[in-house]
């Protein structure tokens, strides 16, 4: 097995054991005879969220990600979210984009900044700077395993009143915030981010409203939209050094559709002429895929 397909096949199949919408829309599909199985979907990216600190940052995720033999792309800065961000190509068209985001430590308050300190304070090295990236799974593995203890459920708390990335990046680590996967691949009916939401819906899924339940680009040639993250029943460390659990709010789901360009533009361009890339104005909403509360539409 090649060492991407190494890679994302163990990567993935911790995200489905964790996040069941992914299977509940596998399950749909497979009901509805799109799909045979889970491999007949196409995954456009993975996402990772970091926080913009000593060694644990961006960089530390993507030392890796480049050492598998991507190709750093774009940036995206999200100024209403002090949130930076970054995608990467994979060295084959099989396999998915990576997309890292980063929060700026800039806006965040002192409290905040102390609970971070307790928890990363000790942290002196990149924590995957000897990683062997010759073995895919124990890559994958690495990225799975936690870098610090499991926080308190005051402290969890404390950074949620602040700001939810902060929350869910110092519980999740480097857990995947979100699978992609690209519909404009699927048989017509489920071929069109629309027509994907619908179905979603009538699995009983909870879509993102945030900016719409639909996110398109201003050149309408890039459409997505993701289901909102379930609260999962979690550990905690108690204040006695025991463990206890509360709900915390996991990963999402997200399906993505790139259109053809038809203008002859090279820009944003993949290798079947499709729209590549990301936008701020689609992406942004979506970070909104870990919030708890979502605006009403009417």
């Amino acid at each position: 097995m090649a060492l991407l397909e190494q890679f994302f096949d163990c990567l993935i199949k911790d995200f489905r054991s964790r996040v069941l919408d992914l299977d509940l829309i596998v399950d749909g599909l497979k009901k509805r005879q799109v799909i045979h199985s889970f491999d007949d979907l196409q995954v456009d990216h993975v996402a990772f969220r970091t926080l913009g600190l000593p060694f644990v940052g961006a960089h530390s995720l993507e030392a890796v990600i480049l050492k598998l033999g991507y190709t750093k792309r774009e940036s995206i800065s999200f100024d209403d979210r002090n949130v930076d961000a970054w995608w990467y190509e994979a060295p084959h068209n099989d396999y998915p984009k990576i997309f890292i985001s980063q929060l700026r430590m800039t806006q965040i308050s002192s409290r905040s900044k102390d609970v971070l300190r307790k928890y990363m304070g000790g942290i002196s090295a990149y924590p995957f700077e000897d990683l062997d990236v010759s073995d895919g799974t124990a890559v994958a593995q690495a990225l799975l395993t936690p870098c610090w203890t499991l926080p308190t459920r005051l402290d969890y708390k404390a950074l949620l009143d602040d700001n939810d990335y902060l929350a869910w990046t110092l519980y999740h680590q480097y857990l995947p915030s979100h699978v992609s996967l690209s519909v404009h691949h699927l048989t017509e009916g489920y071929n069109t981010v629309e027509l994907f939401s619908h179905f979603v819906e009538d699995l009983n899924l909870q879509l993102n409203c945030f900016g719409g339940k639909i996110k398109e680009s201003q050149d309408g040639l890039l459409v997505q939209a993701a289901t909102v993250a379930d609260k999962i029943l979690s550990p905690f460390k108690s204040e006695s050094g025991d463990f206890e659990t509360h709900d915390v709010l996991g990963s999402f789901v997200e399906f993505i559709e790139r259109r053809f360009i038809t203008d002859g533009s090279e820009t944003y361009q993949d290798a079947m002429g499709r729209r590549d890339g990301f936008d701020y104005n689609n992406s942004s909403p979506l970070f909104a895929s870990t919030t708890s509360y979502q605006p009403e539409l009417f």
